[in-house]
């Protein structure tokens, strides 16, 4: 059996190669519904709604951009977790983050139907 680990480094298994913003991506085309093998449902959507807080105090439009170019591209199966991330959204402290989410909420819902 081929071991694969003997072609990575040590260092390289330990980093985390993982930003908020590619948190972000993951968690709308995925979602955390399932959870992974190394952890539960609550716990991985927790960890997601930490890094989509920070990616809004960062660039709350660009979120909002981000969501609605990813549920109308069709790159996720459901869009609860754009509804998701659309909601945090419109609870921002920043005018312009929210009034996007809002906008952007009747574009994201309607695929739904």
């Amino acid at each position: 059996m081929f071991d694969f680990t003997q072609n990575v480094s040590s260092r390289l298994r330990r980093t985390r190669l993982i930003d908020d913003w590619f948190r972000l991506d993951r968690f709308l085309t995925v979602g955390t519904e399932g959870a992974t093998f190394d952890i539960r449902e609550r716990p991985l959507t927790q960890e997601n709604a930490r890094a989509i807080t920070a990616c809004l105090a960062e660039d709350g439009e660009r979120v909002v951009r981000r969501v609605v170019q990813i549920s109308l591209s069709g790159r996720a199966p459901k869009n609860d977790a754009a509804l998701f991330v659309l909601a945090l959204a419109a609870g921002s402290d920043d005018e312009a983050t929210r009034a996007a989410a809002v906008d952007a909420a009747a574009k994201v819902a309607c695929l739904e139907v």
